[in-house]
């Protein structure tokens, strides 16, 4: 017998799909078909998925329109049980830090770090460790890898055994921590407690006694057994018909992080803030330019259901090497081009030998994240909390944490070419000299706008928005917080003076 929540469907059953290879190719969408005909199943019994990522990553996946995803199942576990939700509403979940503790937990990310660095494989990219709350994804080659890369990585992968070796080298350094590892997916395997894997999501429905538990998924055979026991702009005053409708031909740029929106706080940018902005819009052309991946500042700038690129003019992610104009992407380039897959891994292995040999109070996870134009490093891991990031935050500027790490980045790598640059609480960009926020600034020349004016916190010398802040091309506003930036737009509104 169920309870009244599923009383209404005919059959007293519950069907659970893993995502990855089984709703969805892996980290790709759901199609139209699949949707239908998983809504068609939800009539008659109940459905839920089953996944090893974060839920934001399954969402992206499974999301279809602008319904939330949580209304389309009625069982949702993410990281394998350790995020749950029944009909929308979230169960009590649990935590890997507080199973393991933080010192047995950093001892594992340092031999994971050094270990990886010491790893001889074709190429590398980032995100090598990811830290969800109930479990470490680890990542030979690393999370950022492109769906081609993950193909040839998983052939190469069955061929030289890197996960299985991996795998076998923490079961033999850390014996007695009471894990369980778990090869799935193409390019990685997790680490979580022993139980915590996806047989944790049934204790969260046995209130429910449905008849039949049916699970559909691609990675059913029998994994390895390591269970453990216990140039210039020329200034002309014209532009294209693109934006002649605007009275003045002047173009606003905007950081994100704390000029926008808190330091990674998803969808924060405030009702008051969005409408200044919107009144700015029929004024002059505006856009946005963060350091972040695109994803991550759509996170943070979506408003409702609107598409964030229907809300600016331009859209620069990366520092302007991902670009939008009125929607449409315009050229890119490739971190990876300019310094070329040897120099790159030599780069990263530096890296993560450095993190791993850091002595800092916690770690986390993502500590090398690559992306197309850049390389950002966090020494505490891009998977801390919002509490934990204040708190390094703190650390690291008295300690230096970051400043000591670009130095010896400089003394191991003086002719790659590159430019350091601390943004953010945690973090710190690398790419080629003269791909900071400037490089946006190439995509607008066409335009030939009379002002470009730019807002951001970190204008400093050595902060990441320092160099387009004193670009002769532009006119810098320094701002300290999203309030700040509401204050000097609503002022410059008032007196006419945009």
């Amino acid at each position: 017998m169920v309870s009244e929540a599923f009383a209404s469907r005919p059959l007293k059953k519950l069907c659970l799909f893993d995502v990855d290879g089984t709703l969805t190719p892996a980290r790709q969408t759901a199609s139209p078909e699949m949707t239908e005909t998983l809504a068609a199943v939800r009539k008659k019994l109940a459905i839920g998925f089953v996944g090893g990522s974060d839920l934001v990553k399954i969402t992206e996946q499974l999301q279809t329109g602008t319904e939330n995803i949580l209304d389309e199942f009625d069982y949702a576990f993410a990281e394998n049980g350790l995020t749950a939700y029944k009909l929308g509403k979230q169960l009590p979940s649990q935590s890997f830090i507080n199973f393991l503790g933080e010192e047995r937990y950093k001892k594992l990310v340092n031999f994971l770090l050094h270990y990886i660095a010491d790893l001889d494989i074709p190429i590398k990219r980032g995100t090598f460790l990811e830290f969800r709350r109930g479990m470490l994804n680890v990542s030979p080659i690393g999370r950022n890898a492109s769906i081609q890369e993950r193909n040839e990585y998983e052939i190469l992968d069955l061929k030289n055994g890197y996960r299985a070796a991996l795998v076998q080298a923490l079961k033999e350094k850390f014996p007695d921590y009471g894990l369980t590892y778990s090869i799935g997916g193409q390019i990685s395997f997790d680490v979580f407690p022993t139980g915590w894997d996806k047989t944790f999501a049934l204790g969260l429905v046995a209130d429910e006694d449905f008849e039949e538990i049916h699970f559909f998924g691609d990675k059913t055979y029998k994994r390895i057994p390591f269970s453990l026991p216990l140039s210039p702009t020329r200034r002309v005053k014209m532009v294209s018909e693109a934006f002649a409708h605007k009275p003045l031909k002047k173009l606003y740029l905007f950081d994100v992080d704390n000029t926008l929106t808190p330091a990674r706080h998803p969808k924060s940018l405030t009702p008051e803030l969005h409408e200044t902005l919107r009144a700015l819009r029929e004024k002059v052309a505006i856009g946005f330019l963060g350091g972040s991946d695109f994803n991550k500042i759509t996170e943070q700038l979506q408003t409702g259901d609107e598409n964030v690129l229907d809300q600016f003019d331009y859209g620069f992610a990366e520092n302007g090497l991902i670009a939008y104009k009125l929607g449409k992407q315009l050229p890119s380039q490739s971190f990876i081009g300019f310094i070329g897959e040897e120099r790159y891994k030599l780069l990263a292995n530096f890296i993560l030998h450095y993190i791993a040999d850091l002595d800092i109070p916690i770690k986390r996870g993502t500590f090398l994240e690559f992306r197309r134009g850049m390389v950002n490093v966090s020494p505490i891991g891009r998977n801390a909390s919002l509490q934990e990031r204040m708190e390094f935050e703190v650390l690291d500027i008295k300690n230096g944490y970051r400043k000591a790490m670009i130095e010896a980045l400089k003394e191991r790598f003086p002719d790659a070419g590159l430019t350091y640059s601390i943004g953010g609480q945690l973090s710190f960009d690398i790419f080629p000299n003269g791909w900071d926020k400037t490089f946006a600034l190439s995509h607008v020349v066409d335009e030939q706008f009379e002002e470009i004016h730019f807002f951001g916190d970190k204008t400093h010398k050595g902060g990441n928005d320092h160099e387009i802040y004193v670009d002769s091309r532009t006119i810098g506003h320094h701002v300290e917080n999203p309030a700040d930036t509401l204050r000097i737009l609503k002022e410059l509104l008032a007196q006419n003076k945009v």
